[in-house]
């Protein structure tokens, strides 16, 4: 949603009073845990926290956020016209437009490959509502767009804010201390206090210790979880797969928890893991590689009305700057992006030039 430039500044001004010396205390009372986790560090001072929660909440594509927000630092209604325009939205008389948006909502991601898993979106969409599986598998290739699961959750958590995302890429050496990582994130994403210390010397008894205590707390946890662990490396430390297996096994057993946690395993094939606890084959899905079919829906979903033969031609005009990179790999997917973009710029600049 677009303020003009002084509606925008009085905002940010408020929202800086309002937090004061302790900027993030608020962010977390008013924005969540979720939306902190982008918030700007590094020593950032207060008016730069509100400049960025200002515009954080004017990107989501629902206007939740920015009347949470506005209601929050303003009780008073000192801002008269931003408070009629949250007025207006709440009696439904104005709509809520994010520039770009649509394109968001087919997943294009600026900063990582393009991929329009579409099967892959409506699962995890159904599970946002509080519906479809409280664990899922989803298996790809090495350069099939494993970690873009991993954003796009975190974006679908922002976008909804029916959840807060725990994603741990797991790694093998020379990284270390993933067991205590993934209780950390996943500690943070239910609200409830991290506890990484073990009276277990072997780390598979330790790691089964501190799934089980986790599986307790979130039973009374403040938040729900999803739990995303991308194995990129399948010989990992001790310990750390016994607890994703873990987790796996009490979301599958545990109605009470099921409400709370989510646990979804993006991996090369699941098969090679030995989870004793693996998804269901129901519950699982390929991300195969991206052809000129899917790039030509995609255009058609993101631009809709055009003939037939330009979607074709746009398709055609992407994969052929793709010729020279065979197979699938990183780099052909950042390149598929960009050039996507290129394209739906044009497109898009056609029906307005």
């Amino acid at each position: 949603m677009k303020l003009d430039d002084d509606r925008r500044r009085e905002l940010v001004e408020s929202v800086a009073f309002a937090m004061g010396s302790t900027p993030f205390e608020l962010g977390h009372s008013l924005l969540g845990a979720q939306a902190m986790r982008h918030a700007p560090g590094g020593g950032a001072n207060t008016y730069h926290v509100a400049e960025w929660a200002v515009g954080y909440v004017l990107s989501r594509s629902t206007p939740g956020g920015f009347i949470n927000l506005v209601s929050g630092v303003d009780p008073a209604g000192t801002l008269v016209e931003v408070q009629a325009l949250v007025a207006q939205l709440e009696a439904g008389e104005c709509g809520w437009t994010v520039p770009g948006h649509a394109a968001w909502d087919l997943w294009m991601p600026d900063d990582w490959p393009f991929i329009d898993r579409a099967p892959v979106r409506q699962t995890l969409g159904a599970m946002a509502a509080g519906n479809g599986p409280f664990a899922l598998a989803i298996e790809g290739p090495f350069g099939h767009g494993k970690r873009t699961i991993g954003k796009y959750v975190g974006k679908l958590a922002d976008d909804t804010e029916a959840f807060n995302a725990a994603v741990v890429e797991l790694r093998g050496e020379p990284q270390s201390g993933l067991l205590d990582e993934m209780i950390i994130e996943l500690a943070k994403a239910l609200g409830i206090p991290a506890d990484v210390r073990s009276t277990h010397a072997e780390p598979e008894r330790a790691a089964l210790a501190h799934a089980n205590q986790i599986v307790v707390d979130a039973m009374s946890a403040p938040a729900v979880a999803w739990f995303v662990a991308i194995v990129i490396d399948e010989k990992l430390e001790d310990g750390v797969l016994a607890f994703v297996d873990s987790l796996l096994g009490h979301v599958r057993s545990a109605s009470p928890l099921a409400g709370k946690l989510r646990v979804i395993v993006v991996c090369q094939e699941l098969s090679r893991l030995e989870l004793d606890n693996a998804p269901a084959l129901d519950v699982r899905h390929a991300l195969t590689e991206v052809t000129d079919a899917e790039v030509r829906e995609w255009f058609e979903a993101a631009v809709p009305g055009r003939p037939p033969e330009v979607y074709a031609l746009s398709a055609n005009a992407v994969m052929a700057k793709l010729s020279d990179l065979q197979g699938s790999s990183p780099r052909r997917l950042r390149q598929l992006s960009y050039q996507c973009g290129i394209v739906h710029r044009q497109l898009v600049e056609a029906d307005t030039g």
